[in-house]
């Protein structure tokens, strides 16, 4: 996806700057659950759900020009339980530390779908063993996608490669399955009437 550059983005974000941090900290007496979000785009679905639940949210996006509006949500609504990082999950181990996440969100994600681009899906097996590695033991990774192609992909590498899948719908909006806030992409497919597919996934013990 290729971004239109925000006017006066550089500004934009400075207003905003004690949303930003560079590595995710997890205070040392913190008894919340630990949120990453993979890719958060223009940020609905970040910051409503760090405003309704009682969690500490870390949202990545390595995109400025749309992090911008994303960093936007969150300071117009004063949370001050989520913070962003403008990144790239290629770096996700030197931003954050192993074992420390509770749930992963992987919400319509790139689909790259030339076979070529596969390692760049978030769901390809390299990147999951990244999460492996930053996930508490019964941590989760929570994904959904309006792609058919990349669902059936993605749930293929994910039981190949240690993760055993529950939650699993081809209709999220009709399976009753809790469904903590809807992105924009979410927004606009459900008014067409585009299925979504949704999957949780939680490492073999």
């Amino acid at each position: 996806m290729r971004a239109r550059k925000k006017k006066n983005c550089d500004a934009r974000l400075e207003r905003c700057s004690d949303y930003i941090v560079e590595k995710i900290e997890i205070p040392e007496n913190n008894d919340k659950p630990v949120y990453l979000e993979i890719g958060c785009g223009k940020g609905k679905f970040a910051a409503e759900v760090a405003e309704k639940e009682n969690c500490l949210f870390y949202a990545i996006e390595i995109m400025k020009d749309i992090m911008v509006m994303a960093i936007e949500k969150g300071a117009a609504k004063q949370l001050d339980n989520i913070k962003y990082i403008i990144g790239s999950a290629d770096d996700l181990l030197e931003m954050c530390p192993e074992n420390s996440i509770d749930t992963i969100f992987l919400n319509f994600s790139d689909p790259w779908p030339k076979k070529r681009a596969a390692k760049r899906r978030l769901t390809h097996k390299n990147y999951l063993e990244r999460y492996k590695k930053l996930l508490k033991k019964d941590g989760i990774i929570a994904f959904k996608t309006d792609n058919h192609p990349l669902f059936e992909f993605s749930v293929e590498e994910i039981k190949e490669n240690g993760f055993e899948i529950f939650d699993y719908t081809e209709d999220l909006h009709e399976s009753g399955i809790y469904n903590p806030a809807m992105t924009e992409y979410e927004e606009r497919f459900t008014e067409m009437g585009q299925p979504i597919y949704h999957l949780k996934a939680r490492m073999k013990q």
